[in-house]
């Protein structure tokens, strides 16, 4: 008898144990995407910032899987923009997503990324917004900053302008087209190994004269990819 007795209490302690486990066993694994995304337009070497988007850019967007144990090229990802799902570039593996911008600056481009385990189930989700800006240019110079864009240029001194592009299309400066203008006369003898460099040499003045500097950047690849910016000089003698 007292072995029929220990006979049912393993087999209901093994019953027990089954329920614990099995269900842990039977779960699906969740994970986590994390998206990041990056462009190719320009930006000084020196620039700590985050370098973004402009029309005609391409954006390259990346999926993370946590936990890392997580194999990804086993998940399908299944990627949408602007609630579209996007079939090429969804798939087995296709962790990375790219698509280029189209030409209107201020386009925002939502991403959501949904990823699909080999049973068929969502195991993640991730979305983004990601927003295109007209590119910019920066002036630069080593005169004197007098109030907001008005600078002051001395007499018998070299100053020297220069221009710092930011969010253009382009690898290099050689491909963007330089135009400045000083008190309406467009300069010409601008070097073409530097021609976002712009110098003004200054001889005798005998009174203070107010001239504006124009400074306009155009790609040549891209009509649409253009900033401009205007600077007050003053020279003073």
């Amino acid at each position: 008898m007292n072995e029929i007795k220990k006979i049912q209490y393993y087999l209901i302690f093994t019953f027990l144990c089954f329920l614990f486990i099995t269900p842990v066993q039977g779960q699906d694994l969740k994970a986590e995407v994390i998206l990041t995304w990056s462009t190719d337009t320009y930006a000084p070497l020196n620039y700590s910032g985050k370098v973004l988007p402009s029309p005609g850019s391409i954006i390259e967007v990346v999926a993370d899987i946590i936990p890392k144990s997580i194999n990804p090229q086993e998940l399908n990802y299944r990627w949408f923009l602007n609630r579209n799902l996007e079939k090429n570039a969804s798939g087995l593996g296709k962790e990375t997503f790219k698509f280029t911008s189209d030409e209107i600056v201020g386009g925002i481009y939502s991403i959501r990324l949904e990823v699909i385990n080999q049973a068929g189930l969502i195991i993640a989700s991730a979305s983004q917004e990601i927003k295109t800006i007209k590119p910019e240019i920066v002036l630069e110079t080593k005169a004197l900053l007098l109030d907001s864009s008005k600078y002051l240029v001395l007499a018998n001194q070299e100053t020297v302008f220069k221009i710092q592009p930011y969010f253009f299309n382009v690898k290099t400066l050689a491909e963007l087209n330089y135009q400045w203008i000083l008190n309406g006369i467009k300069a010409l003898q601008i070097s073409k190994n530097n021609p976002n460099i712009f110098t003004i040499k200054t001889g005798q003045l005998t009174q203070m004269i107010e001239q504006e500097l124009k400074i306009s950047v155009e790609s040549d690849k891209n009509i649409f990819q253009k900033a401009q910016t205007t600077a007050e000089l003053i020279f003073m003698p």
